[in-house]
C-alpha cells in the first residue's frame, strides 16, 4: 500500500502501519495489558518489513468464511458498560471505537476500522488482544475495503492463502 498512490484511503493505511509497528502499537486501542496492567507491544501479523526469517510465521491468511469475519467484527462491536466516575451511573458504549475514542465518531462520518482485517484468519476474535481499532473516515474505510477485495481478486488470494503488507510513501 502506498500513501501517495492510495491517497483516498491514507487514514486506513496509517492505521495499518501503526498496528503493525511494534515500536508504537502499544498505544493502539484496545490496549494489550501486561500482568501489571501496563500497555505492551502487540504482535500484529502481516508486516512484510519484519526480519525475513520471521516473515513466514508473520503472515496474514485470507479467510472467505463470512461467519468468521462476523465473529471477528463482534469482538470489537460488543457493548461495553462502565461506571461514569463523575456521576456514578452506568454508561453503555456500543463498541470499542465508541469506548476508546469519541462517542460521536459515527456522527462525524467515521467508521470503526480494524486490523488485522476481518477477512483474515488472524482477525480480532483469533488475535488474543493483538488487534487494533480506530475510527477513520467512512469513505477511507470503504475505499480501503474495495482495494483489499481487488487485491484478493487480482492476485488470486484464495481461502487460506498467506500474504503480507508493505506500506510505502
Amino acid at each position: 500500500m502506498s500513501r501517495s498512490k492510495n491517497a483516498n484511503f491514507v487514514e486506513a493505511i496509517n492505521h495499518n502501519a501503526n498496528a503493525m509497528n511494534r515500536s508504537v502499537n502499544a498505544t493502539t486501542k484496545p490496549p494489550l495489558l501486561d500482568s501489571a496492567g501496563r500497555p505492551m507491544a502487540k504482535n500484529s501479523p502481516g508486516n512484510w518489513d519484519v526480519d525475513w526469517k520471521k516473515r513466514r510465521a508473520n503472515a496474514l491468511h485470507r479467510s472467505t468464511d463470512t461467519k468468521l469475519a462476523n465473529k471477528h467484527r463482534a469482538t470489537f462491536w460488543k457493548k461495553i458498560t462502565k461506571t461514569d466516575p463523575n456521576t456514578g451511573q452506568p454508561v453503555t458504549y456500543t463498541n470499542c471505537c465508541q469506548y476508546y475514542f469519541d462517542r460521536s465518531y459515527a456522527d462525524k462520518g467515521q467508521e470503526c476500522d480494524e486490523f488485522p482485517f476481518a477477512s483474515t484468519k488472524e482477525g480480532a476474535s483469533n488475535a488474543n488482544g493483538h488487534y487494533s481499532v480506530r475510527p477513520i473516515a467512512h469513505q477511507d474505510n470503504n475505499d480501503h475495503g474495495d482495494y483489499i477485495k481487488a487485491f484478493y481478486r487480482i492476485y488470486r488470494i484464495g481461502n487460506g492463502t498467506r500474504f503480507w503488507i508493505r506500506i510505502t510513501n
